[in-house]
């Protein structure tokens, strides 16, 4: 049970739990932050870390976020698990907690899940108890064409800023090893090596869209390539059935979850 839970403690002095009191982590006026205090400017990343080992271990998602929660936002606690990294006496409380209980803080040991449980990449150069400093590479971005689209990169992120009446179809690795991957005009590279990704730029045009409901045309809808749409919120009921989405392809009767997007999404 959460509250017979040892990992959760930690010592301290009992003049700053009362001035915490139920005040939620973060940085923000109105949340408590450890740093503020001399003698806990060195914590954020051990109260951080404790804070998401209950929340992926006693599912404590309810009350997780903001002002009534734990933690005031998911940047703030990564922020402070990356500038707070684990240490020796950090590593013994987990190894003595678990001799005590027999389970420790995963993200003690591997604190570099933290950044891929929520889609994050981990920084460059962060060090951790696992794999030591972890290996930076330099990311170099290109545009196939400037005439359609230019590029920046800040670490491992490249943004595409396409003209007016092109895209970013996708991307190259022209040189070096990496995978990358796009969210509209952002691509987030992981890299293996020193790499260059190159962006591909392409000329919109106008597509239509057409929505079939319960083996009939329900509506149509038009955009340009590269540019989000939101589908419809409802749909034609079927007898004895609801409509949860729209999926790309029919499917027949299947005993597993298909792969759709819920109604109104983009």
């Amino acid at each position: 049970m959460l509250d017979n839970d040892i990992m959760m403690l930690r010592p301290v002095a009992s003049s700053e739990n009362s001035a915490r009191g139920n005040t939620a982590y973060g940085e923000s006026a109105g949340f408590y932050d450890p740093s503020t205090v001399t003698d806990l400017v060195n914590v954020r990343g051990d109260a951080a870390r404790i804070v998401l080992y209950c929340y992926v271990r006693w599912s404590n998602q309810q009350y997780m976020w903001g002002s009534s929660g734990v933690m005031e936002s998911v940047d703030v606690l990564l922020r402070w698990i990356e500038e707070d990294p684990v240490d020796t006496w950090e590593m013994g409380r987990n190894d003595v907690t678990e001799n005590i209980t027999g389970v420790r803080n995963v993200f003690v040991d591997y604190p570099e899940l933290a950044f891929q449980l929520f889609g994050e990449t981990v920084p460059a150069n962060y060090t951790t108890p696992s794999r030591g400093a972890s290996e930076s590479y330099t990311v170099t971005a290109t545009s196939n064409n400037t005439d359609y689209g230019t590029v920046s990169v800040s670490g491992y992120t490249i943004t595409a800023n396409p003209k007016p009446g092109y895209y970013a179809a996708g991307s190259t690795v022209t040189s070096g090893n990496a995978t990358v991957t796009q969210n509209g005009n952002t691509f987030t590279v992981e890299p293996s090596s020193d790499c260059t990704v190159q962006i591909n730029f392409a000329a919109q045009t106008q597509l239509t869209v057409t929505y079939m409901a319960n083996g009939s045309q329900y509506d149509t809808a038009t955009c340009d390539t590269g540019e989000s749409l939101t589908l419809p919120s409802t749909a034609t009921e079927v007898s004895g059935w609801t409509v949860s989405g729209w999926s790309t392809t029919a499917f027949d009767d299947t005993t597993e979850q298909p792969t759709y997007y819920a109604l109104g999404d983009s």
